[in-house]
């Protein structure tokens, strides 16, 4: 059975426009934020919590 291969995803260097959005969500969210974007432009956004306090003031400036 062949393996499906998941396209690598870009960690520390992003471009500039991906690069500004991360920092936008970092400042907005007053959190870490981590943006990860493959060569084919697909991605994630990961927004670390440290607690379910951390987690509900985040989905609070979401609006979720």
């Amino acid at each position: 059975r062949a393996e499906k291969v998941k396209p690598s995803l870009k960690k520390p260097n992003l471009d500039g426009n991906y690069r500004k959005v991360q920092d936008n969500l970092i400042h907005f969210l007053d959190t870490k934020v981590q943006l990860k974007v493959s060569d084919k432009g697909k991605g994630q956004i990961v927004i670390p919590f440290q607690s379910d306090e951390d987690l509900n003031r985040i989905l609070d400036l979401l609006n979720v």
